[in-house]
């Protein structure tokens, strides 16, 4: 639902990105970090500045199809 929203007020969707099972992934700096949940996906939008963004947060707000997309989840 949310894919149709967001390309609707401006953005691009770039995929859904979720983390692989099995050994933790290598980090950059090994003293920071751990591994998360390998059963939450994080959706990866982008706008092409800020203004485009809050435009997009504010116009979701009126929007029913905006509406009806969040009681859903």
């Amino acid at each position: 639902m949310w894919i149709k929203l967001i390309e609707k007020f401006g953005g691009t969707h770039h995929g859904y990105f979720l983390p692989r099972e099995g050994p933790p992934a290598a980090l950059s700096f090994p003293s920071v970090g751990s591994s998360g949940p390998t059963n939450v996906a994080i959706a990866l939008f982008s706008f092409p500045n800020l203004a485009a963004y809050e435009r997009c947060r504010r116009f979701a707000a009126h929007d029913d199809e905006a509406r009806t997309a969040t009681e859903y989840f």
